[in-house]
This record gives structure tokens, sequence and C-alpha cells, in this order.
């Protein structure tokens, strides 16, 4: 009984000396949280006082139950605050192990160093929490009081109360760390920040570093974000936390946090057991050293000065516009300016700046070997190709642009490479490991501006279970590539992968509205037949293969809207319709939605041709015409002419593309095209012809090749009449 009143005792005397602490603590959160959720409120009564975003009663409501969650939950003010607050806490505590006349005065009063040490850690967690739970029981009855709670804001704000206090934890113990490694308030602060920022730094600077040199690194399908950063975590996955509640339900929301919550208790205790291992070996003078056990000093030497110089590097190779010589310089210039610094600060003393030159040397070592490693890839990262019996199976993005949208079953958006990873498993791998052996002893220099030559990503599943993520080139307009090609594209495990009509069916009970276009046709589909439609274009792509997406262009557009008003979601995908789709179109047809992609004179009034000439202008005004599409500094000038001759139209119309509807497969539109021209159709009013009757003009190219003589001479002559002085 006497120890547990000694304890609280003590604790009560600790507290009155962290009042001010207790004052900002309160505040600031009172502003995080009451603040910015009263500003909202009212932002919102006045949205819906004026009609703006929110127009109904039912949308209202359910934003005011979004602003309670977000307010009280996963606030990020609330959590940019927290964390600044568990450092400062810390360092208060604890600040008189920083000071020898408070660290001499503390030692000399009977009390145990585990009790000391347990409250102060515990004031301090006390000290937030309570200013935690009284400023979110004042937000519940001001919510409360405006009709913002109900029960699934209820039970976010309660998962959201755990995820913050834990975030605060394991931020604060390792500010508690920081204190007994060091013996200076200045060194603490820095040591905080190494402690929190180490591992984000590291894969800032390797992902920085992979992406400069290594010509095959990705992370399309393989990402190593950091592992132990509590900041990462809550910065990188809090905003998703809150739409995860409100879409998946809280149930969801709670299995997506339990990961997080047990880390950061398990870094939470270590960093705190560590913490306390320390400051019982903390010897008494320390106070006022930088680094309290010397043993620490050329560890830390190291492993600051290797990121920093590396960090630094990467910031000079972007200035020097990819300098390798310069940048290598720097990097071993700025290792040997951190190891300098840090010797300073260690000692307090600029005349230690090059002492412990051992320490420096292993650092410059380090930062050299490195250097090295990444320009001349002595590991062979990029010559890497996995042999055919070490894989098990193949996740390849050929950057096919064919119905590229994705789902969940709760009707949420997912990315391409979310969704073939977890879909695509080719186990026919020859093909994709016979073009990454080509890409790796390719040049990727080599190819002609002409030549369609794209970035593919591949995921190796290895038989041993590690999953490998690379990028390689591949020239899809090289006839050698297509047989390997097309035995990836035209197998089932691929289409299934990448093409979601395939196997969803689900989905298009809910379609709301389909469209189909040529380009400047528009056609309404009924939803109702949904999935016939969905049934005719699954029969036209068991044929469709590499060739059939290289060798045709779209001849016209399906738009699928989807919406169920009642789980309030509505979203909408365009898909490309080929001529070979032959059950596509006989369906387009039946319904009296098909048109050619091909116009029709008869349906067209006029078309305007614009040429475009680009210049250089000397010095003396005049003008010097140049071919080059992708020429530099060059302005241009328009020239127009109008053409309403059917012939001459019937002409211009079989040689036209609708460029702005351009999303076909394995094409490059910019040579493929002409670039010089554009043409402008102009429909007759009061035709058949389907579509928006406001509008009757539409944005045509002519085929790289096809441009008409008499269009070409005609554009010069208006160019030539209008230079004329």
């Amino acid at each position: 009984m006497t120890s547990k009143n000694s304890f609280w005792a003590s604790s009560r005397e600790n507290q009155r000396r962290r009042v001010w602490v207790w004052i900002v603590t309160f505040l600031g959160m009172f502003v995080s949280v009451m603040g910015r959720l009263l500003v909202h409120l009212s932002r919102i009564d006045q949205w819906y006082r004026e009609g703006i975003n929110i127009t109904t009663r039912e949308e209202y409501v359910d934003e005011l139950h979004r602003l309670a969650a977000e307010m009280l939950g996963f606030n990020d003010a609330l959590a940019l605050f927290s964390a600044g607050m568990a450092v400062i806490i810390a360092m208060q505590g604890f600040s008189y192990l920083c000071d020898r006349r408070k660290v001499d005065l503390y030692h000399s009063v009977p009390v145990d160093k585990n009790r000391r040490f347990a409250v102060v850690y515990v004031n301090g967690v006390i000290l937030f929490l309570t200013s935690y739970i009284v400023n979110i029981l004042l937000g519940l009855l001001t919510a409360a009081a405006r009709g913002a709670l109900n029960g699934w804001a209820m039970a976010e704000i309660g998962i959201a109360f755990v995820w913050q206090f834990l975030f605060f934890l394991t931020i604060y113990s390792a500010a508690v760390l920081a204190v007994m490694l060091t013996g200076s308030l200045f060194v603490t602060a820095c040591m905080t920040g190494v402690l929190l920022l180490y591992e984000i730094v590291w894969y800032e600077v390797i992902n920085q570093l992979n992406f400069y040199f290594l010509d095959t690194y990705s992370t399309f399908f393989v990402d190593s974000c950091p592992k132990v950063s509590v900041l990462y975590d809550w910065f990188d996955t809090a905003g998703r936390l809150m739409w995860m509640g409100w879409r998946q339900g809280i149930g969801a929301l709670a299995q997506r946090v339990l990961p997080y919550g047990i880390k950061w208790i398990i870094l939470a205790v270590a960093a705190t057991a560590l913490a306390w291992f320390c400051y019982r070996r903390r010897p008494s003078e320390a106070a006022g050293r930088a680094i309290v056990f010397p043993q620490c000093r050329p560890i830390l030497k190291v492993a600051v000065a290797v990121p920093g110089a590396l960090l630094f590097g990467i910031i000079l190779y972007d200035a020097s516009y990819q300098n390798d010589i310069l940048t290598a310089v720097g990097v071993l210039i700025g290792g040997v300016l951190i190891c300098a610094f840090m010797e300073v600060i260690y000692d307090f003393d600029i005349k230690s700046a090059f002492r412990h030159p051992v320490s420096g040397g292993v650092a410059l070592a380090v930062l050299a070997l490195l250097c090295l490693t990444y320009k001349f890839d002595f590991f062979g990262y990029d010559k890497y190709v996995p042999k055919q019996d070490e894989v098990e199976s193949v996740a390849i993005d050929l950057g096919n642009s064919f119905a590229r949208s994705f789902w969940d079953e709760e009707f949420i958006s997912i990315n391409s490479d979310d969704y073939e990873r977890e879909h695509m498993f080719l186990t026919d791998t020859a093909p994709v490991l016979a073009l990454a052996a080509k890409a790796a002893e390719t040049d990727k220099y080599a190819y002609d501006e002409a030549d369609l030559v794209r970035p593919v990503y591949v995921l190796y599943r290895l038989k041993s279970g590690r999953e490998v993520g690379r990028t390689f080139l591949v020239n899809f307009s090289d006839p050698a590539n297509e047989e390997l090609l097309n035995r990836i594209v035209g197998s089932r495990e691929y289409k299934e992968g990448c093409m979601q009509i395939l196997t969803d069916r689900r989905s298009y009970d809910y379609v709301e509205n389909i469209t189909y276009s040529n380009g400047s046709s528009l056609s309404w589909l009924l939803p109702e037949e949904a999935q016939k439609l969905r049934e005719a274009i699954v029969a036209d792509l068991e044929d469709f293969d590499f060739t059939a997406g290289r060798s045709q262009w779209p001849c016209g557009w399906l738009r699928w809207s989807f919406g169920d008003q009642s789980q309030g979601y509505s979203w909408s995908y365009k898909m490309e319709i080929y001529e070979s789709f032959t059950h596509t179109i006989d369906y387009l047809k039946e319904q009296g939605a098909y048109y050619p992609l091909q116009l029709d004179v008869s349906d067209v009034e006029e078309i305007e041709v614009t040429r475009e000439y680009r210049y250089r202008q000397t010095s003396d005004g005049t003008k010097v015409f140049v071919g080059d599409p992708q020429a530099e500094a060059v302005a241009a000038d328009l020239y127009a002419v109008d053409f309403s001759d059917p012939d001459e139209m019937a002409q211009i119309l079989a040689a036209i593309y609708p460029h702005e509807k351009f999303s076909g497969n394995w094409h490059n539109a910019t040579y493929e095209l002409d670039q010089d021209y554009e043409v402008t159709i102009y429909l007759k009013h009061g035709t058949d012809y389907p579509g928006d009757s406001s509008m009757r003009s539409f944005n045509y190219r002519f085929y790289a090749g096809q441009v008409p003589a008499f269009v070409a001479e005609a554009t010069e002559k208006e160019a030539e009449r209008q230079q004329t002085p």
C-alpha cells in the first residue's frame, strides 16, 4: 500500500511540473477536433441552405454522418498534432536527463529508478489520453445535438479512437527511446527524427536509385513499401480507412485496422523496453553529451551518412541532367560532409570534424560500393530472367486498352495491377520468358522512332514462393514477336486476368445505360439487353489475340454505365469494338444501333481540312518550314480548306479516323495517323444519322500516307495564297 501511494504521490508531483504541456495538449486537440468540427458543420449547413453540392435532406444527413466520422475519427490534423505532442511530451517529461544539476537532484531523492521511469512514462500517456477523451466526448455531444451521429459513425469513431491512440503511443515510445540515447534536447529531436523517418528515407532513396539506374525495375506488381514505419502506415492508409468503413462496413474496417494495431503495439512495447534498458544503464554524467553510449557513435554515423549522401546524390543527379560521374563525386563529398557534421555534433566542437576516420572510411567505402553496383549492375539485376522450371505462373501487363476498368464485389474501383495480380495466372510461361530474354539482350535505344516500343510489366511467381516484379521493352511492330504475343494474348488465362467482362456476369444486371458510337454516331441500347450484349462480346473474345488487336483499329465504342441508387454507387467504362467481333456487330445491327466506321457521304454537309505548317523563323523574318512532327522550337501556321463536292468528300471519308476516340491496342497513333492534318466533319441537319442533335461536327485525322492528293494540293495553295503579300 505504501508503494502504491508513493507511486501516485510521485505521479501527482510530476503532473504539477507539466501544467503548460497539459494546456498546450488540450487546446491543440480542441482546435484539431472541436474547431474543425464546428467549422465544417457550419459549411455543410450553408451548402444545404444554398443548394450547393447538397440538395436533398437525405444527402444532408449522410454528409453530417460522414463529417462526424471524419472529424472525430481518422482526422489528419489530429494525427499531425498527436505526432508532434508525442515528441514534446516525451522530451519534456525526461528533460531532466539533459541537465546535470537536475539529474543530481532527481537521483538524490530515494526513489527507485524503475518507479521514476514508470511515473514519467505513464503520466505522459495519461496527459494525452485525458485530453483526447475529453475532446472526443465534447465532439460527440456536439455532433449528437446536430443529428450527425448514427451507428456507423459511432462505430468508426470508436475504431479510430484506438487507432489514433496507438499511433500516439508508438511515436511517444520512439521519442522516449531517443531521449535515453541522447543527452541534449537538440540531439534528442534529431534522434527522434532519425528513428521515425529512417525507413521512409531509405525506401525513397532505394526506390529512386532503382528507377534511375535499373532498366527493368518496376513497382507495378511488387512494391516493397516500409514495413515498420508508423508514419508511413498512418499517412498511406488512414485516408482509405474512412472510405472503407463507409463503403464496405465496420467489419471490413476493423479487419483492416487490426494488423496495424498489433504491429504498433509490438513496436511501442519494443521501443519502451529498449528505452527502459538504456535508462537503467545510462550514467548520471551523460547529461549534456550528444550521444550517451559511445559505442553507438560510429554505428549511428555510418547509418545516417550513407542514406544522407545518397539522397544528396539523387538531387545532384537530377540537377546535373543525369551526369553519372558528377553524381558519384557528389555522393562521396556528401558522405564526407555528413560524417564531419556528425562528429561536430557529437563533441559540440568544430575541431572534431575529421576525428574517427575509420567509421568515416567505412561509410565512404559503402557509398563507393553502392555507386559502382548501380552503375555496372554487379548483381545482374537487369539481366535476370528466371529459368522456366523455376516459374510457377506469370502475370503480365501488355498495355492493351480493351475494357481497362476493374471493380470488386462491392463495386469499388480496382487498379489494373491489383486486378491482374489477383486474377492472371499464366502457366504457359515460355513466351513471356522469351520476350524478357530478348529484351535483356537488346539495346533500348536501337529502335526506330516509328516502331511501337512499349514497356510491359511482369510478375514472376516462383515455385520457391518468391514473387519478382520486372519491366522490359517489347517492340509490338516486330513480326518476330507476333507468335509469342499471340500465345500470351490468345490464352484464356491472360484474357480472364485482364478482361473482367469474361468472368463478371453479376455487374451487368446493374447496367443503367448503354451507348454505341462510331466516332460521330450515338445510339442507345436497352439496359435490359445488357446480358445478351455481354454474351456476344464474350463469344467474340474467344478468338481475340495479339494479331487481331494489332491488325485492326476499333470500328466503334460501347460505353457501359452501371449504378445502384440504393447502394449509392455509379461508374462507367468504354469498350472498343473491332470488325472481327461479328457476334457483337450482328447484335448491334439487330438493335438498329450499328453504324459503319466510314461515314456515308449523303449524311455529310461539308468537310473542313486544316493543315499545319511548322516553321522556324530566321532573324530576317523568313519562315523555314520543317517536316518533322517532333521538331523542337518551332511555331505553326494553320490553313483551312472546305470541301463540299460529294466525290471529294467520299475520298476523304475513306481515309480518315476519329482520332479523339482512339484508344486501340498496340498502335502508335503519332505515326499511324497523319499529324499535319485535322479533318472536321459537319453533318447535315435533318438527316436520320443518330446522335446528339446539338453536336453536328466531329474531329478526325487521315491515316498516315493516305492524304488525297487534291487535299494536299488545295491546302498548299491556300497556304501560298495567305503567305503572299
